[in-house]
C-alpha cells in the first residue's frame, strides 16, 4: 500500500530545497541534530506537500514557516 503511494513521487533536492533547508536550520537555531529534519521539512514546503509523521515534535517547528504537518499520532491532525 505505502509503495504505491510514493511510486511516481520522489522528489530532489535540489537548489530551492537547499535554500530553504538552510533558511529553517537558522530558524531553529542552527542545531546540528536538526538539519535532517530541515532538508526534509523544507523538501515538503517547496513542494506544498503535506508531511505526514508519527514524530511531529521534531517538526512543529517549522510550522510558522509553512509546513503543512499531519500527526498520525492524533488521527492525522496537526
Amino acid at each position: 500500500m505505502i509503495w504505491r503511494l510514493i511510486r511516481d513521487h520522489f522528489v530532489a533536492f535540489d537548489a530551492p530545497e537547499s535554500k530553504r533547508g538552510a533558511e529553517l536550520f537558522n530558524l531553529t537555531g542552527r542545531a546540528r541534530a536538526q538539519r535532517w529534519d530541515c532538508m526534509i521539512a523544507a523538501t515538503a514546503i517547496e513542494t506544498n506537500a503535506q508531511l505526514a509523521t508519527l514524530n511531529s515534535a521534531d517538526f512543529r517547528a517549522f510550522v510558522p514557516a509553512d509546513l503543512a504537518l499531519v500527526d498520525l499520532n492524533m488521527g492525522g491532525r496537526s
